[in-house]
């Protein structure tokens, strides 16, 4: 079972999910809907979606549910009241959710997780430090060699370092965080191409023109020490480091199916140009499937009905993938 949490019930979260599952109701039984009910009830109500629901409010309910059936979308409230325009409180929901899916993964009772986009800023005020979903997660299960990564049809992209200030990446880029990165790209490749016996993995460069040499930077070096030290260990093929400029320009070319690069930006502009709508974040070297869709909370946008559901909808179909459906 997917468990899907609603985000911040103040940003489009809820109305992404809301439309996504209308679309979805023959995996019904599938799903599980994490967070307030009253704020699913409004927001239903106000896109006039028709959708209906079965509640509960612990896990001993879940159980009976799962056992004896229900009507709907199966959703469990987090209890907590839902107030318009209160931030705060709104964060508390968001919070409570993603606790309530950790709680709900060590039990086993949901087998993988979609997250609805959430303020950090707003988590942070309630609970201290927050860098994100992943890194929450991953603290929460222990994982210390995880990444982030993306997901489209025709781009996937991984991700070294993640939300930390530029100036750190050159330090943060060493072999032991790049070799885990290459094997959990390669792990994630294997599990939606199980067949495919050798693959294609771009890696960008560090600096302007992957160094040019040294001439412009000595940090590749780190990266071709990996590779070669790789080089003909694994059933796959690695192009780079790549020069960051032309790297995607490659990737077309050369039919990668996938690209490492070294920090946030350098992966993120061109996966956000090409799929801002329809791509996911998936987190890789979890012991559970976890995706989210590619935005934020779009907390200028929510209540006006402008927000496009197509990546929220995509992370859910990609979680049912690894389901028994």
């Amino acid at each position: 079972m997917i468990g899907i949490t609603i985000g911040d019930p103040l940003g489009i979260g809820p109305e992404v999910i809301l439309k996504s599952i209308k679309r979805l109701r023959k995996y019904r039984k599938n799903l599980l809907l994490i967070g307030s009910k009253e704020a699913f009830l409004f927001w239903n109500d106000f896109y006039s979606l028709g959708n209906e629901f079965s509640f509960v409010g612990t896990d001993d309910e879940l159980i009976k549910k799962l056992k004896t059936g229900w009507s709907g979308f199966l959703v469990y409230d987090v209890g907590l009241g839902f107030e318009k325009n209160d931030f705060y409180s709104s964060a508390q929901i968001a919070i409570r959710s993603i606790d309530l899916s950790i709680s709900l993964l060590r039990a086993g009772l949901i087998s993988s997780i979609v997250n609805g986009p959430v303020s950090k800023e707003n988590i942070s005020k309630i609970i201290g430090e927050f860098k994100g979903h992943t890194w929450y997660y991953a603290k929460a299960f222990r994982v210390e060699n995880y990444n982030m990564a993306f997901y489209s049809k025709d781009v996937r992209v991984v991700l070294v370092t993640e939300h930390v200030p530029l100036r750190e990446v050159f330090s943060l880029i060493t072999e032991d965080r790049l070799k885990f990165t290459i094997n959990n790209t390669l792990s994630w490749l294997r599990s939606f191409y199980p067949s495919k016996e050798r693959f294609k993995v771009g890696i960008c460069g560090i600096n302007p023109h992957a160094g040019e040499g040294g001439k412009l930077g000595d940090e590749e070096e780190v990266i071709l020490k990996v590779l070669e030290g790789m080089k003909g260990k694994m059933e796959v093929e690695f192009f780079g480091p790549l020069p960051p400029d032309t790297a995607f320009l490659e990737y077309r070319r050369n039919e990668f199916d996938a690209m490492i690069c070294m920090y946030h930006d350098q992966g993120l502009i061109p996966f956000k140009l090409l799929h801002f709508e329809d791509g996911i974040n998936v987190s890789l070297g979890f012991p559970f499937v976890r995706t989210t869709p590619d935005h934020g909370t779009g907390f200028s946008i929510a209540g006006k009905n402008l927000a496009s559901y197509e990546s929220m909808l995509n992370a859910i179909k990609y979680n049912l993938l690894f389901e028994n459906v």
